[in-house]
């Protein structure tokens, strides 16, 4: 009702984030005993995690999974306090031994705690205190170059998926563009140029789509257009005003055995071998730090962009 309202011009617009930040804050609360502790809890939670959620989304890259995790640096701030209160304890009386124990007898989270603490000691609540980062987590393996190409084959081809869904498939698959990113495309960035071939701005400059990816985009850009008659948002979400979030295009994609960091890193490695790293960042939207990994990953190297910058 708010977004509809907003939408409208009655309301005016606000950070609905950091909104549903500080109602879920001021519940969460209210599991801690009045006293220090629930206090430090929240001070870090206002004046720290708040105001770093409110800065992504003024740079409008806040997204529901951005708020989970500010959420979760929270909670697990809020359960090392209820685990020192069984214990007999305060936040200032905690100390490394403590903190392992903690850290070993629960999900690796609770490493999500290294920040709260941080914050305690520059407020001399406590004293310093280290906590490991978790080198042992390993995420899912890119999808092979045959999964790949049998979900491109299908997303292409395939004209009874929704072209929404085919559009953020290929994008995923083809360009390595995160659900995000796509997620917030505007009709402004699907363009044609006076030869008929179709573009979409995915960082700096153009980059041509091949058919029938670029006939897809442009038969949403069109639809958009014909509806609305304003340029706005490519793919709209259920709420008036707002883009399809990122965790929807990832429940569609999932009928079709498409998952968002397999599939990202398979496309990452198969451009990475064919770009040089700087070409690669700048033409997908990625940092060049970034893209040197992936080339290294995928066995490139500089050589062929040194060449290709000094060929007349």
């Amino acid at each position: 009702m708010r977004a509809a309202l907003v939408d409208a011009g009655v309301l005016e617009p606000r950070d609905e984030h950091s909104a549903a930040f500080a109602r879920w804050q001021h519940r969460a609360l209210q599991a801690i005993a009045p006293g220090r502790d629930r206090g430090h809890v929240r001070a870090y939670a206002t004046w720290h995690v708040a105001h770093d959620l409110a800065r992504t989304s003024a740079r409008g890259r806040a997204t529901p999974a951005t708020q989970k995790h500010a959420r979760s640096r929270v909670n697990e701030a809020i359960k090392l306090v209820l685990w020192l209160q069984e214990q007999q304890l305060e936040l200032s009386d905690l100390r490394q031994d403590h903190l392992d124990t903690w850290i070993a007898n629960g999900a690796s989270t609770r490493r999500c705690v290294r920040m709260f603490l941080q914050w305690l000691q520059r407020a001399g609540v406590c004293g310093q205190l280290h906590v490991a980062w978790n080198t042992h987590h390993r995420g899912p393996a890119p999808l092979d170059d045959e999964q790949r190409f049998d979900a491109v084959r299908l997303l292409l081809h395939d004209r009874d998926i929704d072209p929404r869904d085919r559009f953020a498939g290929l994008l995923l698959l083809l360009y390595a563009q995160p659900l995000t990113r796509t997620a917030a495309s505007r009709t402004t960035d699907i363009a044609t140029t006076t030869d008929g071939q179709t573009t979409i701005t995915l960082a700096r400059g153009a980059v041509a789509l091949p058919e029938p990816l670029g006939s897809l985009a442009r038969g949403l850009r069109d639809q958009r257009l014909a509806g609305t008659g304003v340029d706005g948002w490519l793919l709209p979400g259920a709420k008036a005003g707002a883009h399809i979030t990122a965790e929807r295009l990832r429940e569609r994609l999932k009928r079709f055995g498409i998952t968002s960091r397999p599939s990202r890193h398979a496309a990452l490695l198969a451009l990475a071998a064919r770009l040089p790293a700087p070409i690669l960042a700048e033409r997908i939207g990625i940092h060049q730090a970034r893209a040197a990994q992936w080339a290294r990953a995928a066995g490139a190297t500089y050589a062929d962009y040194v060449a290709l910058r000094h060929d007349p």
